[in-house]
């Protein structure tokens, strides 16, 4: 009995350490995510940006 306790004790320590491995690699996946992403969305709504510039400017010169 005390030896399937011993054994069940161990087997959650594992799982929590498991647990808490896994949570930091996630932690550091989105970080990793966030660096990669965001320069990326940085520059796509710079270009919507000069787009509806460039829209507006062909407007205002051509439509009126």
């Amino acid at each position: 009995m005390a030896n399937n306790l011993y054994k069940s004790a161990i087997i959650f320590s594992q799982f929590r350490e498991l647990n808490m491995i896994l949570t930091a690699l996630k932690i550091s996946n989105m970080k990793q995510l966030n660096n990669e992403f965001l320069p990326f969305f940085y520059r796509l709504r710079l270009v919507i940006a000069l787009i509806s510039i460039y829209d507006l400017f062909h407007y205002l010169v051509y439509k009126m």
